[in-house]
């Protein structure tokens, strides 16, 4: 059926395929053909659709496994990587602000008021003092950063 390649590598190098005859046809075959452009009825089409759906659940249901681990292992890559990135630049995510250091800069209170100038004035003093925070904790970082490069300076 197959023959070999002269170098006896083991692989064919021909492959004789049978031809396909088009007048062997099974029943089943046949009877289909028969009612191919026959229409169906909304019943059936329903009873067709739901069993698709279900055989596409079955795949998903089946695949979903695989796509977890492969996403959990692509994860794990990508936070191993961050972190080793981390490590060999030594430089840290800077510190988001708590509410603690919110609260320090005493936010106006909600009086709950209906007045919706009223309500918006309150919002736009809340992202100022919000803002303040991020600044206040930005300069401290900074000036940290400023003191620790000077301490080296000083070492050298």
């Amino acid at each position: 059926m197959a023959e070999r390649s002269p170098e006896g590598s083991g692989t064919p190098s021909h492959v004789d395929i049978p031809e396909y005859d088009d007048q062997e046809l099974t029943p089943e075959q046949i009877e289909t053909d028969e009612h191919y452009d026959a229409p169906i009825s909304d019943a059936m089409a329903e009873q067709i659709r739901e069993m698709i759906s279900h055989e596409i659940v079955k795949a998903q249901e089946a695949a979903l496994p695989h796509i977890i681990e492969r996403l959990s292992k692509t994860m794990a890559q990508i936070i191993k990587e961050e972190l080793d990135q981390k490590l060999m630049t030594g430089v840290t995510k800077t510190k988001e602000p708590t509410y603690k250091d919110f609260s320090v800069c005493q936010p106006p209170t909600f009086s709950s008021e209906q007045d919706p100038f009223k309500s918006h004035r309150w919002i736009q003093d809340v992202e100022g003092a919000n803002a303040l925070v991020k600044t206040m904790r930005s300069d401290y970082q900074r000036k940290n950063l400023i003191r620790t490069d000077e301490a080296g300076a000083y070492e050298n």
